[in-house]
């Protein structure tokens, strides 16, 4: 992101279209005739041309998001720092480079996430059990944090599901 902007949080939660005409009919093409590991092999070179080859740092940046995305769980930011292998300070710098959120905002969206995939796949599980698992404070913490990331109460998430099927 430091290649693309200076404040990579200014692009947080907006599609911003890529200005590269060629690139993405090279891409689509081959996305088309291939698959996405196809298209993937169209953009590297371009993005390697564009800005460089991934630094040290940008591995832990990736190592960061991964461990985000993946890990089963996330306690917290030292249990986060410690399983990868860096201090907590480094991974607020990185984080904030890099992906443009703050470590804290994004063990606060893992798990939001991890609370919606439990509501929206067990339908026995309660709010109040949802928010106990994934470390809100209670089922109204957890029913402001969903209202604020997603427009709407984790009740009315589920009444959505339903009404789907």
């Amino acid at each position: 992101m430091p290649a693309f902007t200076a404040e990579p949080a200014a692009l947080r939660d907006r599609y911003l279209e890529l200005d590269e005409p060629e690139l993405h009919a090279a891409a689509t093409r081959r996305v088309a005739d291939a698959g996405v590991a196809a298209g993937v092999e169209v953009v590297a070179p371009w993005l390697v041309a564009r800005v460089g080859a991934v630094t040290d740092e940008g591995r832990v940046a990736n190592a960061v998001a991964d461990y985000f995305e993946s890990a089963p769980s996330v306690g917290g930011l030292d249990e986060a720092a410690s399983e990868l292998s860096i201090s907590v300070r480094t991974l607020h710098r990185i984080t904030t480079k890099y992906i443009g959120l703050t470590p804290h905002a994004l063990l606060r969206r893992r798990r939001l996430q991890d609370a919606a995939l439990l509501l929206r796949t067990d339908a026995d599980a309660t709010i109040a059990e949802a928010a106990a698992q994934f470390g809100f404070a209670d089922q109204a913490h957890l029913a402001r944090e969903f209202r604020r990331a997603l427009g709407y109460s984790p009740s009315e998430y589920r009444r959505m599901l339903a009404s789907r099927d």
